[in-house]
């Protein structure tokens, strides 16, 4: 036969938990009003002692964030090699597409591409597949406003016509 707990037990666990959350930290005070204040002195940095500088010494300024650095030969060799480096990696650029289509249905985007070769048969229309969906893209523009004339002549026949960011191959 089990016991059933008692109501001195069960006093005693609520008299242990309200004790436990009614105690006060030192240096931590609950003053009137509810308003909770807490001295952290002993945490804040100090005030750092001001720089003298001799009479004779030039001070040049220069605020904080500002590009302004020195020019010599040191920093022209290291930028000379770094834009060197970049020149001789990139491989890409940001540019624009044309997208027709996007979906996950093959014959239905292989019908856009073949509309759009109908319609405009000096472009090179692709379909790109992106798992898991078809994408009829065309054309690769450098910027937004090289592809707005064609945009504007595609987005005619295909309303749902989007110009997207694209990475450009640099041949």
């Amino acid at each position: 036969m089990r016991r059933k707990p008692g109501i001195l037990v069960i006093i005693g666990w609520w008299l242990l938990w309200g004790a436990a959350c009614s105690i006060v930290q030192p240096g931590k005070t609950t003053a009137t009003k509810e308003v909770y204040t807490e001295d952290l002195q002993a945490y804040r940095p100090g005030i750092p002692e001001p720089i003298t500088v001799p009479a004779d010494t030039a001070v040049v300024m220069v605020p904080v964030g500002s590009t302004v650095a020195e020019v010599g030969d040191k920093l022209n060799t290291v930028l000379d090699t770094a834009a060197a480096y970049a020149r001789a990696t990139l491989h890409y650029i940001d540019g624009f597409t044309i997208q027709v289509y996007g979906g996950d249905d093959r014959a239905l985007a292989k019908e856009y591409r073949l509309k759009l070769l109908r319609f405009f048969p000096a472009t090179e229309p692709r379909m790109v597949f992106e798992q898991p969906n078809y994408k009829v893209r065309v054309g690769e523009y450098y910027t937004r406003l090289e592809a707005q004339p064609l945009f504007v002549q595609i987005k005619e026949v295909f309303p749902k016509a989007i110009v997207i960011p694209k990475r450009i191959y640099i041949k």
